[in-house]
């Protein structure tokens, strides 16, 4: 019976190189890092790790489902957690900025980037607030909190480049979208589709109040709004207050 949380982190092919896993293996005992090709029956210990009593058949799926992201994109880390009595979660899904092999990282910097992730998630992110708080229907457990967390951290992410789609999303959550909406449901009472509108609207409430944005087209933009129009409807409906009122102060 596992007593310890432990770490599965999935690196795309232009991450890491052989030798660079080997030693990122070594980084701490309770993080099992795989490339995403040896993701197969074929490797023996990928074979050890899904065989183990503590991974259940829908933490392998989950395991699959991360695989296939960072198959499609090789500048994509993900790192899974699995906690001593719940199912496995993503705690971070990251893809390096375009230009692969010019702006890679050294082994240093990776490794004080996985550092980072996991202190983070064991120490600061309980004190941060959740962006999508103010439509969150039930109380949240600390597991359920963090799993909120990240898919928000996975959401702003997607939103500084393009717009998000539900299924985008439950791609990135490694569940199928039924999977999804059905915890969304369970967890905080809204659907992928609210969830996703709540963190577009924050960060654009954020992104006024705090930042001196250079115009309401702009804030849309940095949101994932197609549309100025749909925006400011949007978040009039949402704050009360037009963004261009917003932007005036």
């Amino acid at each position: 019976m596992m007593t310890t949380d432990f770490f599965i982190m999935i690196l795309g092919e232009a991450v890491a190189s052989p030798k660079e896993l080997s030693k990122l293996r070594a980084f701490q005992p309770e993080l099992l890092c795989f490339a995403a090709s040896e993701f197969t029956d074929q490797h023996i210990s990928f074979l050890r790790t899904t065989q183990t009593p503590e991974l259940t058949a829908n933490d392998c799926n989950i395991c699959q489902e991360a695989k296939n992201q960072a198959m499609k994109n090789p500048q994509t880390t993900v790192i899974l957690h699995k906690s001593a009595t719940g199912q496995l979660n993503l705690l971070s899904f990251r893809q390096a900025a375009g230009g692969c092999h010019h702006s890679k990282k050294s082994l240093v910097e990776k490794l004080a980037e996985i550092e980072e992730m996991l202190f983070g998630y064991r120490q600061v992110s309980q004190l941060q607030p959740l962006l999508c708080q103010a439509i969150v229907h039930h109380t949240l457990s600390d597991k359920d909190r963090n799993w909120i967390k990240s898919l928000e951290n996975a959401i702003e992410q997607h939103l500084r480049q393009a717009s998000l789609k539900v299924e985008e999303l439950a791609s990135i959550a490694c569940l199928s979208k039924r999977q999804l909406n059905r915890r969304l449901q369970s967890v905080l009472g809204v659907t992928p589709a609210q969830l996703i509108r709540e963190v577009q609207l924050q960060l654009a409430w954020q992104e006024l109040a705090n930042g001196k944005p250079e115009s309401v087209i702009q804030v849309a933009l940095n949101s994932g709004f197609e549309h100025a129009s749909t925006f400011s409807t949007l978040f009039k409906q949402r704050f009360g207050r037009s963004p261009k009122q917003c932007l005036a102060q």
